[in-house]
């Protein structure tokens, strides 16, 4: 939509995101480095948001690792300019996001009851192991650890034989 170049203002150029055909956007988190199999948790998120106009229609709701619901937050308005919303400070932490892009996907014109929105940036807090670090590489020392271990059950093993 050529009317989109003058209505939507960056806080870092050339890194716009929208969800192609929808308003709605899911996020889930996972260990760097893993190819996104170890899934995470995060102790806070946020977004930019660039020409949020109508109240109530831009939100992030957020999820525990669980699937459940640890609320819902509107971004405050800001008509062809950037509104951030972020959320931290939970009892538990957050396994996953779904964010709300304005009430339609990007194609029409903006109107009285039509509102495009699209996101700029994100931020998140360090991504967390999630089950105790189940499908995570374990770090040399834990490692280390195991063998050791495994070496002295087998050790224990031959020479009980040998008795």
């Amino acid at each position: 939509n050529p009317t989109y170049g003058s209505s939507f203002v960056t806080f870092s150029p050339n890194r716009l995101f929208t969800p192609l055909g929808s308003n709605i956007t899911d996020g889930t988190f996972s260990i760097p480095g893993t190819g996104g199999v170890a899934p995470a948790t995060v102790s806070g998120f946020g977004a930019v948001f660039t020409d949020v106009d109508l109240a109530d229609t831009t939100s992030i709701q957020y999820f525990n690792s669980n699937g459940g619901s640890l609320g819902t937050f509107f971004v405050p308005t800001a008509n062809n300019g950037l509104s951030f919303l972020g959320v931290s400070g939970f009892s538990e932490d957050i396994g996953r996001v779904q964010i709300t892009t304005g009430n339609t996907a990007l194609g029409p014109n903006e109107g009285l009851n039509i509102d495009v929105v699209v996101m700029d940036d994100f931020l998140y807090g360090e991504p967390r192991a999630l089950n105790g670090g189940a499908g995570v590489i374990p770090e040399p020392s834990s490692v280390l650890l195991l063998a050791t271990g495994l070496g002295v059950l087998l050790w224990r093993r031959v020479h009980s034989k040998e008795s």
